[in-house]
Order: C-alpha cells, then sequence, then structure tokens
C-alpha cells in the first residue's frame, strides 16, 4: 500500500501516472475584437489513446513560442536542463518537452493549452508589449477552454518570468473559470526593465533582446494545423510594427531618468475596460493587488534569493494578497528549480481536483536559509522577515570599518568614480544566460581595492541575516548624475569573499516615497516623475538604499563587508561624465552614514519550523559561484 505523504517537496500516494504522452492540435482563437490567437492544445495519452472525459486544463501563455523546432543555439528559459538535453536539432518542441512541470502535469491528468500572445509566434496583432491587451485575449480563452467538452470549468495556469507575469495581469480580469495560478520568478513590468532607477542594459538590451532575436530567426514558432496554416502565419507576422522598447532614445540622460508613467501607458493600450473600474486605470502587474483579491484566484508564488531584481517587490506583493495564498523562496535564480513542481502539483490537485492534500494547512511562507557554501536549512513561517529578525545599525567609520552607533569619527572620504568596475556578466541578472548557470563574480577581494570598503568585526558564533539590509548614505558628487552601487559579501576567516545580496540607487531617484504595498523597508523609491529630484553638485545629499531580501547563515568568525561603488559596468547603465566624479562621503557626526543589517536575535521565541528531514534534498543553491573564482 502506498505511503500517503504531503508537504513541501514530498507528495505521495494522493496522485499517479496516468498517462505517457499527447495528442496535440493547434488551432486559432478568435477573441472579442476579433483577433486570431494562436493555441496549441495537448490532450494526454495513455500508450496512444487519448484519455476519455473532461479533465482540469492547466494554461501557459508565452511570447517565446508556444510550438517549435529546436534549434542549434536554442535556450531554455524554462530551467529545465534534464528535458532538454534529450532534445536534438530538428525535434519538435511544446509545452510538454519544454517543461517538466507541464510534462508532471499531463502526464498526471490534466491537459494543457499553449498560447503565443498576441503579435508573437503565430498570433495575429500588432504588439508583444501590450500587457493588459494580452491578459484580455487569455481571459477571454481560459472562459472559451471551460466551454469545451474535453475539459472541466476549473482552469489553471503556469509559466516562468513573462508567462508568470501573465498570470496575475490574466487574473485582474476575472475570467470565471481561472481557480489557481502559480507565477514563478514573476516581477512588475517596470522592474524587468529599470530598478533602483537603473536600467537594467546587460540583461535587457544585451541577453534578452538577443535571446528574442535568436529565437525569432533560427527557431520560429511553428504555424496551426491545415494547408492554410503557413500562409496566415505569414500573413500575422507581416502586420506587427517593430518591437517599441522603453529604451529605444538616442538620450542617455532620458536612461537615467526613466520613470514608470511611460512604460504604463504602453501596456495599457487598446486594453478592454477592467473590473471594478472604481479601481482606476490598470497599473503595473503587481499593483492591482485589490483587483486581484476580487478575482477569488488562488495563488501560489514561487521566487528565488537570487532572481534578476525581483525578490523585493514579490514579497511585497504577497503581504497585500489576501485571496488563498502560498509563498516559496529558494536559493535559486530566475529559473526556478525542479523541486518547485511539486508545490505546483500539490496546488493544483487541491484546488482544480478536490485532492485534500492538507496544502492550505500549512504554513504559508515556506524558506530557505543557506550559507557561503551552498548548505540549505528549509523553514516554513507565517511571515518575513521573521518576527525575531532586528535591525542592527553599524556606522560607517574613517578606517573602512563599520562600527556601533555614534562611534565613528567625523570624515569625509572620497572616491573617484571607476566606469570599469563591474559585478561581471555572471551577475546576478545574468548568469541564467551563460553556459555554467552560476552566480560568478570577478575576484571580490580585487574588486573591493576599486572602491569604498568598510569591514565589520568578526561574528564569532556566526551570525543569521533575515530580511532586508538597509544603507543610509550621506554624501556629495562633482557630478550631475550618477547612483552607488553597493554589495554585501561574507569574508571567511581565510580572507575568502562571498557575494551575499547587493543593492543600487540612482541618485536621480533618491527620493524616499510611501510604498503602494506592505513594505518592510525604509527606503522604497517610486521610479516615478513626480519623485525626479535633480542632482546639485557638492550638495549633501541622502542616499538611501534598500539591498535585495535574504535568508544567510553566517559562518563562526566571518565578517561582513559592505562595499561601495559609482558603476557596474556589465550590468547596469549609469551615465558616464568627464572628467569622472569625485564622490564624498561623510561619516560620523549626526545624520551617519550607517548601514542596517536585519539579524535573528537568538534569544527570542523562535516562530518558523525548521524542517531537517530531505524534502528538499540536493544543491539547488547551485546558483552560487564556486568559492575558487575568488582569489585571496
Amino acid at each position: 500500500m502506498n505511503a500517503w505523504k504531503s508537504g513541501p517537496g514530498v507528495y505521495e500516494g494522493y496522485t499517479s501516472e496516468v498517462a505517457n504522452g499527447y495528442e496535440r492540435r493547434s488551432i486559432y482563437v478568435a477573441v472579442d475584437d476579433g483577433c486570431r490567437i494562436a493555441i496549441d492544445i495537448l490532450r494526454p495519452c495513455l500508450d496512444g489513446e487519448v484519455l476519455e472525459g473532461p479533465l482540469p486544463t492547466i494554461v501557459q501563455a508565452t511570447g517565446y513560442r508556444r510550438a517549435y523546432f529546436f534549434g542549434e543555439t536554442d535556450l531554455a528559459l524554462s530551467g529545465d536542463q534534464p528535458a532538454w538535453k534529450k532534445l536534438k536539432v530538428g525535434d519538435l518542441v511544446t509545452g510538454y518537452e519544454k517543461s517538466l512541470l507541464a510534462k508532471r502535469l499531463l502526464d498526471h491528468g490534466y491537459n494543457l493549452v499553449c498560447i503565443d500572445l498576441r503579435g508573437t509566434g503565430a498570433s495575429f496583432g500588432q504588439g508583444s508589449n501590450l500587457m493588459w491587451r494580452n491578459s484580455a485575449d487569455i481571459a477571454f480563452i481560459i472562459d472559451w477552454i471551460a466551454a469545451q467538452d474535453w475539459s472541466t470549468d476549473r482552469i489553471g495556469m503556469i509559466g516562468i518570468s513573462w508567462e508568470g507575469t501573465i498570470q496575475l495581469t490574466t487574473a485582474a480580469y476575472h475570467p470565471r473559470h481561472l481557480t489557481a495560478i502559480a507565477p514563478m520568478a514573476t516581477s512588475q513590468g517596470f522592474s524587468a526593465v529599470c530598478d533602483g532607477g537603473l536600467y537594467l542594459h546587460g540583461f535587457y538590451s544585451v541577453d534578452w533582446a538577443g535571446m528574442v532575436a535568436n529565437q525569432q530567426g533560427q527557431a520560429p514558432a511553428l504555424p496551426v494545423d491545415g494547408n492554410e496554416g503557413p500562409r496566415l502565419m505569414e500573413e500575422a507576422v507581416l502586420q506587427r510594427r517593430p518591437r517599441s522598447l522603453p529604451t529605444d532614445t538616442p538620450d542617455p540622460i532620458s536612461l537615467m531618468k526613466m520613470v514608470r508613467e511611460p512604460m504604463l501607458h504602453a501596456v495599457r493600450q487598446h486594453a478592454p475596460a477592467p473590473p471594478l473600474p472604481e479601481l482606476g486605470p490598470l497599473g503595473d502587474s503587481l499593483d492591482e493587488t485589490a483587483r486581484l483579491n476580487a478575482s477569488g484566484t488562488a495563488i501560489l508564488l514561487v521566487s528565488g534569493w537570487w532572481d534578476i531584481s525581483f525578490n523585493g517587490h514579490i514579497l511585497d506583493f504577497y503581504r497585500a494578497l489576501t485571496v488563498p495564498k502560498r509563498l516559496l523562496m529558494g536559493p535559486w535564480n530566475h529559473l526556478g528549480p525542479q523541486v518547485s513542481y511539486i508545490e505546483q502539483h500539490r496546488w493544483f490537485d487541491y484546488w482544480l481536483k478536490d485532492i485534500d492534500n492538507a496544502i492550505l494547512s500549512e504554513a504559508p511562507f515556506c524558506f530557505a536559509e543557506v550559507d557561503t557554501f551552498g548548505h540549505e536549512r528549509w523553514f516554513s513561517a507565517e511571515t518575513y522577515p521573521l518576527p525575531e529578525s532586528r535591525k542592527q545599525r553599524l556606522d560607517l567609520g574613517s578606517e573602512g570599518n563599520l562600527v556601533r552607533p555614534g562611534t565613528a569619527s567625523k570624515a569625509e572620504l572620497t572616491y573617484n568614480v571607476d566606469y570599469g568596475v563591474t559585478l561581471g556578466d555572471h551577475s546576478r541578472s545574468r548568469f541564467f544566460f551563460r553556459s555554467d548557470k552560476r552566480i560568478s563574480p570577478p575576484d571580490l577581494n580585487r574588486r573591493s581595492r576599486r572602491c569604498l570598503a568598510f569591514l565589520t568585526e568578526p561574528f564569532r558564533d556566526g551570525a543569521r541575516l533575515n530580511g532586508r539590509p538597509e544603507l543610509f548614505a550621506y554624501l556629495k558628487t562633482t557630478g550631475r548624475s550618477g547612483a552607488l552601487i553597493a554589495t554585501l559579501e561574507e569574508i571567511l576567516i581565510d580572507g575568502r569573499a562571498h557575494y551575499i545580496t547587493e543593492g543600487w540607487l540612482n541618485f536621480f531617484h533618491r527620493q524616499i516615497s510611501d510604498s503602494p504595498r506592505p513594505h518592510d523597508g525604509r527606503a522604497f523609491h517610486s521610479q516615478s516623475a513626480r519623485d525626479l529630484k535633480d542632482v546639485p553638485p557638492g550638495e549633501v545629499m541622502e542616499v538611501a538604499l534598500e539591498f535585495y531580501p535574504v535568508a544567510w547563515r553566517l559562518q563562526p568568525g566571518s565578517r561582513v563587508r559592505l562595499t561601495l561603488a559609482g558603476a557596474d559596468a556589465d550590468n547596469l547603465f549609469v551615465l558616464p561624465e568627464t572628467p569622472a566624479p569625485t564622490l564624498t562621503l561623510l561619516t560620523g557626526g549626526e545624520p551617519a552614514s550607517c548601514l542596517y543589517l536585519p539579524l535573528i536575535d537568538e534569544c527570542l521565541p523562535q516562530s518558523a519550523a525548521h524542517d531537517p528531514g530531505p524534502r528538499f534534498e540536493g544543491r539547488h543553491a547551485a546558483a552560487f559561484h564556486y568559492l575558487e573564482r575568488n582569489d585571496v
């Protein structure tokens, strides 16, 4: 007799594989304005025979081709490398081959419908960046699916990144039959392009743009079925306008003053009226918590501590949700781990199949705490940061140290901005495009010598960071623009350095604002036009920034290093000035430049349950670089 087990990372006995393949049909569905959207319908088969009766359906809407033939230089955005290693050039790739999650669900008795977003693949329409118009299309198709004899009236959605964000915006349109979604590595539309007021040029203009061009050139989407399919696809492609990017400007200063409003205007174009019009116009994807809460759609969020620039936004978004919800946060990157697929399977079985696997009785936030060697400890908690986490203030000292509040000498430290300083093209926002799939910054010790650096005293017994570190710096610049890029690093007893987290801020965006969502930091920046501030040369500015949240365990005897730079050449656009400006950082006095570390107070009752079992086996923290990559 099978054991019945259900918990984070384990799912046995509640369900079994009922299929070992699929039947594929590809058609157009005309949505409310007549635009024809290409979809693939994959129905599960057992030994070539389609399973009888209506089954719950999973939808994956993508701008990365619903189906195509595998190309020589293809990139798996799903993160499912084991599945992709079996493919040969020329093999058919559908959602089933592309994603181990989709395969798992289909083999367990779900239909899968894959959609080419309007203006992409074989779909008609003129724009691929019309987020809200696309979402309305998907909402229409979801209710169309529920009326088909092969589907039940309960629909779910899956997908990573763009495919994750579109789940949230689709749910905001309140399709009647969208019951549950599981967005992975999702974001605001704007923060995928610009965060901390700085344009992510390495990720967006180089890697992402190159990937999309490569997909369209060497392995385009397949036409729909039938003799007319190729002609219709050619007609659809000819309709399209060139993709409009928010960075299509010849003026570099415009990249330093990028704001949310033009992006929001672009993604709202041609969108049908939203539900609950009294809430005002549609915003960015994570802005629509009121409409999402009114939808009743159950939401499982999956994110990673080292995902591009998204995890802080997701944590705030999660707090604002009142629908049934869960959050899985692990030590991985933008592509996500296979272990999360168990969570999504449990989620959909509960909501779409009425399988009582007790997933809603568990603490809703499941997260990993990791250390410099990639070891993981998993916890289940009600909230994040944990209640026993306390912000400990350390002042930046004139001797390159981090000291107790009020003990730093009053001084002015100067730094000539070095535009060549970089975290490399294996940084948190770009490493998943590289072949080894690891964060591999350059030698952090060597890099720190080209920057301003500050060290704590050793943590004799180690320590646990849980939350969002913060930096409040008071400085002057001789330039008329600029930025501060800050990293936190663990320095082991033997001197080796390891990346923990980072944060950055464009001086034009230094105005502290109120967050539209529950926020645990004290330095939120709206990146809106109303909050832009000029940079006055020679005047003291408060430059307050938040680091990306972490759950990190320091080794006994380790120290924490704060490294400050004025550029990250391979990743962020910082307008170069001639001559390079000088930054003057003020230490001591009042107000004092200071760092806040979110440290667990081990003397307080511990609120999170530690799970020492084998539920999450393996080194998911392979997102880390090897320590050997840093020379002492």
